[in-house]
């Protein structure tokens, strides 16, 4: 049997609904909710200046928050270089997004998609590594099968590889609805930031935030200790 890495701890807002962690995730849901009513923010990637900033765990506690408003919910683990959505969710590999964007099987749409075990949250996972991601996430496929979700769902969520190693997320970010910065508090500096921004802007993409995470809110309040703020 395949065993995965076991992140499903990292679901806050399912294991800790009460915690800060989870409040600020519900800030997050509601802030996204109500940002711009002229603009509909349907598809919303999450990518970071580089590796190891908490962007995934960001995607899969903002899928909870969102699913539990009754909302239908996707998320997509379209970092196509280090999927790892699937470890919050305890879900072994089968049929994933590089699977079908690389046309090897004729796989419907449909297929790819599996049930997380959370009411109103599914989810496209990852398995297969491909040696061409920049060119599938920015195939005609691809921005066939994002046309095709938007009707099925209500907010669509996708964990995008970081902008500075790689540029996966370059050619995609301009299609979504908006991008969602994760910056990792006393890790990422402001140069990298900065830089991320510029590359995002430059192609005209929709930054609609920047989520500052790992912050030690202890100065601010006792009782928190580690919390995402949007």
């Amino acid at each position: 049997m395949t065993k995965i890495k076991n992140r499903t701890d990292k679901l806050y807002v399912k294991n800790n609904p009460k915690s800060p962690i989870s409040e600020s995730f519900r800030f997050l849901r509601t802030n996204l909710n109500y940002m711009n009513p002229d603009r509909d923010l349907k598809i919303i990637g999450v990518t970071s200046p580089s590796q190891a900033e908490g962007k995934s765990t960001v995607v899969a506690n903002l899928g909870k928050a969102l699913s539990l408003e009754s909302n239908k919910v996707l998320i997509i683990d379209a970092d196509l270089r280090k999927p790892k959505l699937n470890q919050f969710f305890g879900i072994l590999g089968d049929v994933g997004l590089s699977d079908y964007l690389s046309r090897e099987i004729d796989y419907e749409y449909l297929e790819i998609i599996k049930k997380t075990g959370e009411e109103n949250l599914d989810i496209i996972t990852n398995n297969a590594i491909p040696p061409n991601p920049v060119e599938l996430l920015n195939s005609k496929k691809m921005f066939k099968l994002l046309n095709k979700l938007r009707n099925d769902y209500d907010k669509i969520i996708l964990d995008t590889a970081p902008i500075i190693p790689v540029s996966d997320t370059v050619n995609l970010a301009p299609n979504l609805d908006g991008v969602l910065i994760v910056v990792k508090a006393n890790n990422t500096t402001e140069e990298l930031l900065i830089k991320t921004k510029d590359v995002l802007t430059n192609v005209n993409a929709n930054i609609i935030g920047v989520i500052l995470n790992s912050y030690n809110a202890k100065a601010d309040a006792q009782y928190y200790s580690k919390s995402y703020y949007y």
